[in-house]
């Protein structure tokens, strides 16, 4: 027995480094994921953290605009476990859809079809006419075009639209009216003729926004925000009117600007590509019989099998608004060409990680020489996703909610109201 406890006695020396050894891996590991901590730290502040690229002409207005929207001029904080492209893209998917009160309303068009507008209703109101019943009614309008297979159910939407009235009410003392435009075909409203929408057509647009302004007084302002799609069909549209426009405002959210080059983006991302078209291809499979019964001559055997963008596009969209290809109907659905005709206040947000909408097909120079326009690029953001804070799913705002608010409110003080201080 002595000799064994000697034995032990001997070894022990030996065997110190062996148990201290998960000791010495424990304490490496944890050094080694602090130093990874640190290092993200210093890039996520130095890289990710940082105010938007801001691109504009040099003039009083847009100054002026900038003053009132610190969310444009301060760092945007992306929430750092989303702050990927996609992460983000996908964490703005997984915000809640708050409840909004609508009140529906079916405007009818010359060829026969028809499209739903939902105006939001205050909660404690029993009754709230509609813009054309309601024509002493001057609190200002916020109209909202969505993106692809959106509608007035689209989250971005009501949390966009929850946000703008309560911080408006709150922080300025201004109630104002939301409608949400859903295209013909999507949020409920069954397509009566084989005409629905897409990234060239903005007769709808026109239609809708006369036949709002005709009912309601002529000093009453109407500030319109689109996403994706929808701020490719308002930007063209706004191109289009010129001076004419009957906005105070407009705001590009995520906008394609150029079908060629987001189609290709589009291409390098297979499941965007695959979840877009097939929810297209869901959609036209719905309203089947109406084009079924036009002269529109599509292939529906073709058509449910797609699987990408180009080809929806090729075989169903291009064939349904007349253009001979698919390239013609790109052609004439950029945005970016009308960007020199803007005569309305526009502000552009564009993420430069968005994995839908490259950098490149953003018109920076155009932007940059017409005294209408702000561009903010930011350098993280994902597509409509711009997450922050700490937990940005659920009932959390995004930082463009933040930012379209502020511009918002920038634009009812008047600070742009003038041409004359543009030039």
């Amino acid at each position: 027995r002595l000799r064994s406890m000697s034995a032990q006695c001997l070894l022990h020396p030996l065997l110190l480094p062996a148990l201290a050894l998960p000791q010495v891996w424990l304490c490496g590991l944890l050094v080694g994921f602090l130093s990874l901590v640190v290092l993200w730290e210093v890039y996520y502040r130095k890289n990710v953290a940082v105010p938007p690229r801001l691109m504009h002409h040099d003039n009083p207005c847009n100054h002026a605009i900038l003053a009132e929207c610190p969310a444009l001029t301060k760092a945007y904080y992306p929430t750092r476990w989303a702050s990927n492209a996609h992460l983000a893209t996908f964490a703005g998917m997984l915000r809640s859809t708050p409840e909004l009160l609508l009140k529906r309303e079916i405007v009818k068009f010359v060829d026969g079809g028809c499209l739903g507008l939902d105006w939001v209703l205050d909660r404690d109101a029993n009754h709230e006419p509609s813009a054309l019943t309601e024509r002493d009614d001057t609190r200002p309008i916020l109209f909202v075009l969505t993106g692809l297979n959106g509608g007035s159910s689209s989250n971005y939407v009501r949390h966009l639209i929850r946000y703008a009235k309560a911080q408006m009410k709150k922080e300025h003392g201004v109630d104002i009216r939301p409608v949400i435009m859903n295209n013909r075909g999507v949020g409920g409203v069954k397509l009566l003729t084989s005409q629905g929408y897409c990234a060239a057509w903005t007769e709808d647009v026109r239609h809708v926004l006369k036949h709002i302004r005709s009912g309601i007084p002529a000093s009453t302002p109407i500030i319109a925000v689109g996403y994706s799609l929808g701020a490719n069909i308002l930007t063209k549209y706004v191109g289009e009117e010129g001076e004419h426009a009957p906005l105070a405002a407009a705001v590009s959210v995520c906008n394609p600007f150029d079908f060629f080059k987001a189609s290709r983006s589009l291409g390098k991302h297979p499941l965007y590509n695959y979840v877009l078209s097939r929810d297209c291809v869901r959609s036209a499979l719905v309203h089947k019989q109406i084009y079924s019964e036009s002269d529109k001559a599509l292939d529906f055997a073709v058509i449910e099998k797609l699987r990408c963008m180009w080809q929806y596009d090729t075989h169903f969209t291009s064939k349904v608004f007349g253009y001979k290809t698919v390239e013609d109907y790109y052609t004439d659905a950029n945005s970016y060409k009308h960007i020199p005709d803007v005569r309305t206040p526009l502000l552009v947000l564009h993420a430069h990680d968005d994995p839908i909408v490259p950098t490149g097909a953003v018109p920076i120079e155009a932007i940059k020489t017409n005294p209408f326009t702000i561009l903010a690029s930011f350098s993280r953001g994902g597509h409509v996703g711009f997450p922050y804070g700490s937990w940005p799913v659920g009932n959390a705002e995004s930082w463009t909610d933040i930012v379209i608010t502020e511009y918002i409110a920038a634009i009812l003080k008047g600070v742009a109201h003038t041409t004359t201080t543009r030039t």
